[in-house]
This record gives C-alpha cells, structure tokens and sequence, in this order.
C-alpha cells in the first residue's frame, strides 16, 4: 500500500534492498517478483509509472544494504526504499529518518523495528504479535507446555526468540532448551542432539530459509 498518491502517467523511481543472492535469496525472488507485478496492474490501468531500482543485500547483510542505500541516494531521489530483513531494517532506520525516505520493512519481525512518528514502516507482523498467536497454539489448542528455541544470531533471530520465550512462559509453558547458531552455519547435529535430550515437544525455529 502506497501512502501517498502518484499522479497517472507520472515516472517514480522505488529503491528495493532485497536478497537475490545468498541466504533468503529465495524471498527476494519473490518480493522481485511482487514488485514485477504492481508495476503491470499500475500499467493497465493507467496509473503511474513505477520504475524500481534493485540493489542486493546478499542474504540480508545490514553492511551490504547500508553501502546499498548510499549508492541509490547517490544516483536517484527515490521517495521510498523497500528493504528486507531486520537487521537490515535497524540498519537504515537512522539514514531514512535523517533523509525523510519512507522505509517499508519485508520480513521485518524483530521488535525493535519501531519508534514513533518516523519514516519506517513494515508489512510484515512483529514478532510480539506473531509469538503470542503462536504460543496460544502450542499450548491450548496442541497441548503442548514445553518446547526448545532456536534461533539465528541476528537481529530477526535473537528478537523473535525473546518474544516467544516470553510469550510461552506468560501462558504457563516452559522452556526446555534454547541456544543461537552464527549465520552460515551448517552442521546443526550437535544442536539438534541437545534438542532431543531436553524432552521438548516442539521446536520454535526463529531462522532464515537455507537454515
């Protein structure tokens, strides 16, 4: 949802700071893939013109996407920049604020991603909110009362993790296990051997895709 009008006929340059390459690449794909279609509908039906600007955060890296945004802002004045991820999110939250760029959050669950009366903006559910539903799940309709959390060592991860610990706990639940892996990891057997010894009954997975 755009929130300002565009004029019919009008050209206006969207910056987009997405995966398309390494981890989460898939989802960047698909948020491309959105983008492709908005611009056809706005075609047909004789609204603006929507020229988007793609700039890879290979994998989400907030480094990457802040190097990103400075290159788009050197060459165009786009008045919003899509970007994915938390920590990239939490990355540009100070630089869209300083340049009044409206920043719309894919996939921006951590909780800190919010502050009053700024440029940033998400369409993706906090994860404040979506471990709340999540644990109402587990526990009264599954009856599930202990589980181990995962999570990855980032902003995404280490915010949902919080979340669902303590959304879990308030419900009278319990947390077995719990423990973070470095992003890029692979070899999770050791992990997943602690998890079996807790005597959990689910796992919460705060992870990227490839993970």
């Amino acid at each position: 949802m755009l929130l300002f009008p565009l004029a019919a006929h009008a050209e206006t340059s969207f910056a987009a700071i997405i995966p398309l390459t390494g981890n989460a690449a898939d989802q960047g794909e698909w948020a491309r893939r959105g983008f492709e279609i908005a611009q056809n509908e706005l075609r047909r039906s004789g609204g603006a013109e929507i020229k988007m600007i793609y700039e890879d955060s290979k994998g989400g890296d907030p480094a990457t996407a802040v190097q990103a945004y400075k290159a788009v802002r050197a060459h165009a004045a786009s008045p919003v920049v899509f970007t994915y991820g938390s920590g990239v999110g939490m990355a540009l939250s100070p630089l869209v604020n300083a340049d009044h760029v409206i920043q719309m959050g894919i996939a921006t669950a951590t909780p800190k991603y919010t502050s009053a009366n700024d440029f940033t903006f998400r369409n993706f559910p906090s994860a404040t909110l979506e471990t709340k539903f999540l644990a109402d799940t587990l526990i009264r309709k599954l009856g599930i009362s202990k589980i181990a959390v995962i999570n990855i060592e980032n902003d995404y991860g280490v915010g949902s993790a919080i979340a669902m610990k303590e959304a879990f706990v308030q419900r009278g639940g319990e947390v077995k296990f719990e423990e973070s892996f470095s992003p890029g990891e692979t070899d999770f057997r050791s992990l997943l051997m602690k998890v079996k010894r807790s005597d959990s009954q689910a796992v919460y997975l705060a992870v990227y895709p490839t993970d």
